[in-house]
Parts: structure tokens; sequence; C-alpha cells
């Protein structure tokens, strides 16, 4: 290995040490990377010392996920939910770590409770609007189906849940996991107090909902488009709503009514120039699921 790829790795290490604080996070990270650099965990964790400001760890972990044929490598995403999850972190690390998380797509999905736990933090909206729009980027950055193709590899190495038995499960358990927590940051009731009291982070989980063709999420997308107080959370249920059925049905909760217990295919889209009568493109390929879920 090149001496610049011992230092990135060095480099992963060590924002991972630093988001453990000095307690056990850093050395779970330490061990994370043996996995890829065995034998190394002296010079992994003179390197954790380097990066020990909140400017370094951020800086680093944004050029590194910028890297994707190593920045976001399963160890490194592992590292990446460490620090997610390290209530003791400085916010705006933790929130460059969920968006590193984002960009990885279904890869990251494995990671998906290190996120939810970002997303009900209490202290800090900005990491929970982080939360979200990695959990949206994670969505739509990469196909559901394709973890169970990469799920050994993804859940290997310490510090990680032991491999499931059935990959598949786990990629069909992602939305029910996902959606209910997103569903909940998009309600808030300014008259008791209760729900996401920040507008960003509600935003983003109606822009995240906007992946689902399911009836539970019209319903709740519906209620936010009519009733939330600020527009600019209005306009983002109402453009995830067209997205979800497909229609633009209007500005009215009532409006969608027939959304919320049957969705109709999605309309087809325009036929390719190259094939203009539909001959080898047919008319309903572009929306012939009729799911609700």
């Amino acid at each position: 290995m090149t001496r610049g790829a011992t230092r990135r790795f060095g480099v992963l290490a060590a924002l991972a040490c630093a988001a453990g604080s000095g307690c056990s996070g850093g050395s779970m990270a330490v061990g994370l990377m043996e996995d890829v650099m065995p034998g190394a965990r002296a010079r992994l964790a003179a390197e954790a010392l380097a990066a020990d400001t909140p400017d370094g760890r951020r800086e680093a972990i944004v050029t590194m996920s910028q890297q994707r044929w190593w920045g976001l490598r399963p160890a490194a995403l592992r590292a990446y939910a460490l620090i997610a999850r390290t209530r003791a972190e400085e916010p705006t690390v933790r929130c460059v770590a969920l968006r590193a998380l984002g960009r990885a797509g279904a890869d990251a999905m494995p990671h998906a409770d290190d996120i939810l736990s970002a997303l009900g933090e209490t202290d800090s909206p900005h990491v929970r609007w982080d939360a979200a729009v990695a959990l949206d980027g994670i969505q739509s950055g990469g196909d559901p189906s394709s973890l169970a193709r990469i799920i050994s590899a993804l859940v290997t190495g310490s510090g990680d849940a032991p491999p499931p038995e059935n990959a598949d499960d786990l990629a069909a358990a992602w939305p029910d996991k996902v959606i209910p927590h997103l569903m909940a940051h998009l309600k808030w009731d300014p008259k008791r107090q209760a729900g996401e009291p920040s507008l960003d982070v509600r935003r983003a989980c109606a822009r995240a909902l906007r992946n689902w063709r399911r009836t539970d999420v019209v319903v709740v997308l519906a209620s936010a488009m009519e009733n939330d107080e600020d527009f600019a959370v209005r306009k983002e249920a109402h453009d995830a709503l067209v997205a979800v059925v497909g229609r633009d049905r209007g500005w009215a909760e009532s409006d969608w009514e027939k959304d919320m217990t049957m969705l109709e295919p999605l309309p087809s889209g325009p036929r390719p120039w190259w094939d203009p009568l539909g001959v080898f493109v047919g008319s309903g390929d572009a929306g012939d699921d009729p799911g609700d879920g």
C-alpha cells in the first residue's frame, strides 16, 4: 500500500477516534480499520491524534466522502456511522458524517439505526435535518434490491451487527423501519408544541417521503400540505404528493382522498424519439406498478 493510501486510512481512523472523544468509540474505530490494514493499530492510533479539532474532522470527512473508490467503502461508512451516533461529538461534525452516509446510497442501509438515532436528536435541529436528508439520499441514491448482493461485504468487521441470515429481509424491512420516523418528524402542532418544531426538518422529511408509493405516505403528506403552518413545508409536501401519485390533484387535502386508499398506476411517460409509435416501448411500461406499498 502506498504512503498516500496509508495516510488516508489513518485520517479515517482519526475521524472516528476523535468522535469517540477519547472513550471506547475511538478504540472501536481503530479496530474497524484493522480489516483494511492488518497490524496497523499503532500507526492509526498515532494518526488519530492529528484530527483534534472539529474543523479538521469536518474537512476530512467532506474530502473523504467525495472519493467514492475509498471514501464510501464499508469501513469508511462504519466510521461515519460511529461519528453520527456519538452525541458527545460537535453537531456540525455529526452533520457532515450523516451527509457522507447519504452519499453512499443503498450501501449505507445497514446503518439505519445510527441515522434514525440522529433523527431523534432532541438538542440539535441541524443533526435532525441532515439525518432526514441522509435517509432521502440513501433511498433515492441506490436500489434497495441491490442490498442482497452486497450485504455480506457491508456488515462484516468489528462494531457491526452479525450478518443477517436473509439479506433480502433486511432490504425489505428498510421502508417500514424508516418511514414511520419520517412521518413523525413531518408533524407539528404549534398549539400543543408537540412534534417537530424545525421547519427545515419537516421539509426534509416531506421530500424524503416522495420515494415511497404508499397510501399511508399520501395520508401524511396531504395532511402536512393543508395544515402545516409554514408554506415552505406545505409546498414540499405538495411536490412530494405529485411525485408519489404521478398527478397534481390540487392543494386541498380532500383532493387526494382517493389516493389515500388506492394508488393508480403512474401515468406513462413520453415515448422516446426513436419509437414514436410505441412499437418497442409499450404505452403502459412507465406505470405498471399499481402498488400502495
